[in-house]
């Protein structure tokens, strides 16, 4: 019987998503959970925020325009507390253009308590850049391994 020939697996190559935030917005629904088959507890809350601005590295002709989601897991409130035997997470959230729109779409999960420093420095207009770290998008799709969210570079110096 012929055996086949096995393959390398080919590494995703990793790189750094630059982004100049030009606006942003923010969105919350509170309620009773209908959904209580699916999802535990008797209430649902879902706040999220959005930042929208321009990719400024790498280049990507598809991309005109950059949306990040950042969104609160209350999985991830007691991060620092896994256990060996827990498996290693492979990203904080995916990135993808879509194909019918020109734009990048990037979503994230953040503990509840950054969500809530996030949420202040946005309201601040403090955040001016984000990068994202994460797999080169493949088939328009990609994984987010880290996010910085940033003041002005000027501010910096």
């Amino acid at each position: 019987m012929a055996t086949r020939k096995k393959r390398n697996k080919k590494v995703d190559e990793k790189v750094t998503y630059e982004i100049s935030v030009q606006s942003w917005d923010m969105e919350y629904s509170f309620g009773v959970n209908r959904f209580q088959n699916v999802l535990s507890g008797v209430y649902l809350e879902h706040p999220c925020i959005y930042f929208i601005g321009a990719l400024d590295a790498p280049e990507i002709k598809q991309c005109s325009q950059v949306k990040v989601r950042l969104l609160p897991n209350e999985d991830l409130s007691n991060h620092h507390k896994l256990s060996p035997n827990d498996r290693s997470p492979e990203g904080v959230g995916y990135m993808e253009i879509p194909k019918t729109e020109d734009v990048l779409k990037i979503t994230c999960h953040l503990p509840p308590n950054g969500f809530q420093l996030v949420a202040t420095w946005a309201c601040l207009d403090k955040i001016k850049r984000i990068n994202v770290y994460g797999t080169k998008l493949r088939y328009r799709q990609g994984t987010v391994i880290d996010i910085q969210l940033k003041p002005d570079q000027d501010e910096d110096e």
